[in-house]
């Protein structure tokens, strides 16, 4: 157990150990962030793993790539989208007349930038490291400065990452008609979540991600669609797909407290053992994968009358049991604090390279929609929709090792809660409702034109801000047509836009730049306010066809 005691003087005073009560008293400034770098890499480990899975609220829905649903901006749960009712009604099934087969090519690009302001550091904190080093406190190189991810990032089954400047993502399906008992039955292949990029090795925001890729991949999803009655349709449909997460990271030291724990344990006024502040600490990689994860989807349609239709959806959570390796290798100047706490720590090693094993299980959150579709007119409809995802189950999340490790092994000293093995990281996020409008005009017997907007409420909670997650509540736009080649043949194009913006004050964010004392989340901006926008285009294309 590790006991620390905080002091009003700005001086580090004792340090002590009692090996066989395993105890250290450590006597400490109160601006001091006791064992943040060491810690901070776990920590820094844990939201990587958390970060890249959130990626689904970023593009919930989006990725799907169905060219309907992207130019009536998801206002389709009581008009759903062809061979794509599977996910987001699969009531929708019953539309298909018979046996039909549809294809699709879709592209994407996500871009993020972002900027800092000027370095605001605590004067408490400057103090202390003035007084302990004799050197002034120094600036950060990244503020005042701009980045932006480059290229998008498309992660593999079987944990391999490709950069492709422009991706082109083949999808499709089939569905067939048993006409004798008002039954369709239909599988596809899509996405549910498949977004990634990559930073230069120079930009500021690579302690957020040099390279980050998640893909949940559904490639069998059996579904049925039934007919009850004049005016109802009932939809099933269960999905079993691949999830996967890769992320390259680097993690630097952004406060003092390397350095002053640096000069507690050296005993020598302006010796600094360690990282100081804005040094590099260490690179993270990752890859994590499960290759079945199931869930189901529940639809359901009601045309009481001729021109109106009431929607409603429910996709279930769906469990996955990630499972793959990480690598960590350290700094110089981290490895020489590493070794200087030995003799307190006796299980640290002070490597420079470590490497495991790593389970954690993730749920995708459920989600419902409720949306209505109304014949205005002969030729012009109207669609609303009303969405909730239940992010709130990202409560906590826990990640199992196969050893102990050095890292872990520091922080359960640090923590009494904590453990060599297991990680628990609170989460807290939030529940959010979202809702959508568009718009069809039949223009003659062959062309349909659509249009539609989307506001999407995030889930995450203005302290969770970051550079990982480049989102906050997010605004998306959508236009396309349907065209009719033949009397069973049809083209569908949606082209998206969707846009988000938001600002991180001084300490908001315990992701990015927070500095309240003993916060041992990862923040590598502290002392920088953040401003960022995310905007990405979608275009997809359809062609549906009897077999």
């Amino acid at each position: 157990m590790i006991l620390v005691q905080y002091m009003t003087k700005s001086s580090i005073t004792e340090l002590t150990s009692n090996n066989k009560k395993n105890k250290v008293v450590i006597h400490l400034s109160s601006s001091t962030k006791l064992g943040h770098y060491r810690a901070s890499c776990l920590i820094l480990f844990a939201f990587s793993c958390v970060s890249s899975d959130c990626f689904g609220e970023l593009m919930e829905d989006l990725t799907v790539l169905s060219p309907k649903a992207i130019a009536m901006a998801n206002a389709v749960t009581a008009d759903p989208p062809g061979i794509d009712s599977i996910h987001f009604n699969p009531a929708g099934l019953m539309q298909f007349e018979g046996d039909t087969l549809e294809l699709k090519l879709a592209t994407f690009d996500l871009k993020n930038r972002y900027s800092t302001g000027p370095q605001q550091v605590d004067p408490t904190v400057k103090a202390s490291y003035e007084n302990l080093t004799q050197s002034p406190y120094p600036q950060d190189p990244y503020a005042n400065q701009q980045g932006a991810t480059s290229e998008p990032v498309l992660l593999i089954p079987g944990g391999s990452t490709e950069t492709v400047p422009f991706p082109i993502v083949p999808l499709g399906g089939a569905a067939t008609r048993n006409a004798q008992h008002q039954m369709v039955f239909a599988s596809a292949v899509y996405s549910p979540m498949m977004v990634g990029f990559s930073r230069p090795d120079d930009d500021l925001g690579r302690y957020q991600g040099n390279e980050t890729a998640i893909s949940r991949i559904t490639y069998f999803s059996p579904s049925f669609g039934f007919q009850v009655g004049d005016s109802l349709a009932l939809g099933l449909g269960i999905n079993f797909s691949y999830q996967g997460l890769a992320l390259r990271m680097e993690n630097r030291a952004p406060q003092a407290s390397a350095a002053i724990l640096g000069g507690l344990l050296s005993g020598v006024s302006g010796q600094q053992i360690g990282p100081g502040p804005y040094d590099d600490v260490a690179t993270l990689n990752i890859a994590a994968e499960d290759y079945l994860s199931v869930g189901f989807n529940l639809g359901l349609l009601w045309s009481p009358l001729p021109w109106f239709t009431l929607g409603l959806a429910y996709r279930s959570a769906a469990k996955s049991n990630l499972e793959g390796d990480f690598s960590m290798r350290y700094s110089h100047s981290m490895q020489e604090l590493s070794t200087e706490l030995r003799p307190i720590f006796p299980k640290m090693e002070g490597v420079e390279f470590e490497r495991g094993e790593v389970k954690m299980e993730f749920t995708t959150p459920q989600h419902m929609s409720l949306g209505t579709s109304i014949m205005v007119t002969t030729k012009f409809k109207l669609n609303v929709d009303v969405q909730k995802s239940f992010y709130s189950e990202w409560d906590k999340f826990t990640f199992d090792f196969d050893q102990p490790l050095d890292y872990l092994v520091f922080a359960s000293l640090l923590d009494s809660d904590g453990q060599d093995e297991s990680l628990t990281l609170q989460r807290n996020y939030k529940n959010a409702l979202s809702w959508s409008i568009a718009a069809g005009y039949q223009w003659d017997k062959s062309l349909l034109l659509r249009a539609g907007y989307q506001r999407r409420n995030s889930n995450i909670p203005g302290n969770a801000l970051d550079l990982i997650i480049p989102i906050s509540d997010a605004d998306f736009y959508g236009v396309g047509f349907a065209y009719s080649t033949s009397e069973d043949s049809h083209i569908d194009l949606g082209l998206g836009y969707l846009v988000s913006r938001y600002n991180i004050d001084y300490g908001q964010s315990n992701n990015a730049n927070s500095d309240a004392p003993l916060d041992l989340i990862y923040n590598p901006y502290a002392y920088l306010p953040i401003r960022a926008s995310t905007r990405a285009f979608l275009l997809s294309v359809s062609y549906r066809k009897p077999f």
